[in-house]
């Protein structure tokens, strides 16, 4: 069994994760500390606040598969080694609350920039997925219920 315990990027200001890490290595726990890394804590951006934000490498917390083979490792870690910090790298479309908006530390540009690319690269796997199953043969009607169902570990 393994734990996972997630905290963002002004939290990595402040004592507590290491004090977890180093607690949880001292207890020999299974833990995960997933670093949600956003590059922006409550109206300010990570450039402002960390003489360097390249903290360490992660995973490309956009990228979903990236993120599965990372816990899955970082799974492994936890139980042959004890705890271990992922970092995961995200982008945040808003802000933490409505007196966050996130609309005054970045620019509409900025964001309408990564929505634009997102939606281009949906749109293109959207197409193929559909071209591709027109070109597909109708499956065979003795298939109507296979798969339809999976056991959960």
């Amino acid at each position: 069994m393994v734990t996972f315990a997630m905290y963002g990027d002004w939290a990595a200001n402040q004592g507590h994760p290491f004090e977890a890490l180093n607690t949880s290595a001292l207890l020999d726990l299974t833990a995960i500390l997933v670093f949600e890394n956003n590059h922006y804590g409550m109206g300010t951006a990570e450039w402002r606040a960390a003489k360097s934000p390249e903290y360490y490498k992660g995973v490309d917390g956009m990228d979903a598969l990236a993120v599965k083979q990372a816990c899955k490792y970082a799974e492994e870690y936890a139980v042959k080694n004890g705890p271990i910090i992922l970092e995961m790298d995200p982008y945040r479309y808003h802000g933490h609350s409505m007196s966050d908006p996130g609309s005054s530390y970045r620019t509409c540009d900025e964001i309408s920039g990564v929505r634009q690319v997102i939606e281009k690269e949906v749109r293109k796997e959207v197409d193929e997925a559909i071209a591709q199953g027109k070109e597909s043969p109708m499956p065979d009607p003795s298939e109507l219920f296979t798969n339809v169902y999976v056991e959960w570990r």
